[in-house]
C-alpha cells in the first residue's frame, strides 16, 4: 500500500508570503503554514497508518525536527521513533 499526501501548498505559501516576508513575522507565518501546520495533519494521518502497523512514512526533513515536529508528535502519542539504519 502506497500512502501519498498530494496537497497544493501554493496557497499555504502565497499566504504566508506577504509583504513583510523578509521579517521575522513573515518566517514565522510562512513556518506556521508550511510546517507546523501540516506536521499536525500528517501526524493525525499517520497514527491509523502505524496503528494497522507494516506502515513505512517518508517526509521531508523539515518535518522530523524540533518540538513541533513529527518525531516529537509521535513520541506525545506514545510510539517509539528511533533512526533508520
Amino acid at each position: 500500500m502506497a500512502v501519498t499526501f498530494s496537497h497544493d501548498i501554493l496557497p499555504l505559501f502565497r499566504s504566508a508570503i506577504a509583504e513583510d516576508s523578509g521579517t521575522a513575522t513573515g518566517f514565522a507565518a510562512f513556518q506556521a503554514a508550511l510546517i507546523t501546520g501540516r506536521n499536525q495533519g500528517m501526524a493525525d494521518r499517520a497514527i491509523p497508518l502505524l496503528d494497522q502497523g507494516g506502515a513505512f512514512i517518508a517526509v521531508g526533513a523539515l518535518h522530523l525536527a524540533g518540538e513541533d515536529g513529527l518525531v516529537a508528535r509521535l513520541r506525545k502519542a506514545g510510539y517509539a521513533v528511533t533512526p533508520a539504519g
